[in-house]
């Protein structure tokens, strides 16, 4: 934790200029923790930022709506190694799946760090989100789902094609390298209730 900031009870943390900030997650059935349903945050003790109010879930055509409309995410992955590896990526969604083509754009290695951990462990998390100062403008979507790798084949040629539609730069300089398929499992998000 920073520098400063403690646990607090209840899963609130506890920081020198907060009066109050608490984050409700529950565990699921399965013993794992779930998405906060309610983060409030009160003003700070100096009175420079007013009270941010409620944040609240997102339902789940909104969540898909924003993931669909976002120009970049990002890709978590975990390594046989178990350290997790986030990386950001463009990305389309075609039949209800994320795609994204290995491209161009200078890479240190073709031996992407991305697609081992896809091929050793498909479990992935995309994420995408908005920041903005007035944070009533706040929120994020994660999508969870099992991912492989693709070459080939009718698949491959819908996802260069889905993001070739999505960004232009693709139009003069088509993506060849391997494709990764996120098999979407669940989706949720989180905004400033307003």
């Amino acid at each position: 934790m920073p520098l400063g900031v403690k646990s607090g009870a209840n899963g609130g943390v506890d920081h020198p200029q907060l009066d109050h900030f608490r984050m409700l997650a529950l565990p699921d059935q399965h013993g794992r923790m779930s998405m906060p349903e309610v983060v409030k945050c009160t003003r700070l003790t100096d009175g420079t930022i007013p009270a941010l109010g409620r944040f609240v879930l997102m339902n789940a055509a909104e969540a898909f709506e924003r993931l669909s409309n976002g120009r970049v995410g990002y890709l978590a992955t975990v390594g046989v190694d178990g350290h997790p590896h986030v990386v950001p990526f463009v990305f389309a969604i075609t039949e209800g799946r994320i795609v994204s083509v290995v491209d161009h754009k200078p890479k240190r290695s073709p031996d992407l760090r991305r697609l081992r951990n896809i091929a050793a462990n498909p479990t992935v998390s995309v994420l995408v989100d908005h920041y903005n100062d007035d944070w009533d403008q706040l929120w994020w979507v994660r999508a969870d789902g099992q991912g492989r790798i693709i070459s080939e084949g009718s698949e491959y040629r819908d996802a260069v094609a889905a993001l070739v539609a999505k960004y232009h730069h693709y139009k003069d300089t088509l993506p060849t390298g391997p494709a990764i398929v996120v098999d979407i499992e669940r989706v949720t998000g989180w905004k400033a209730d307003q």
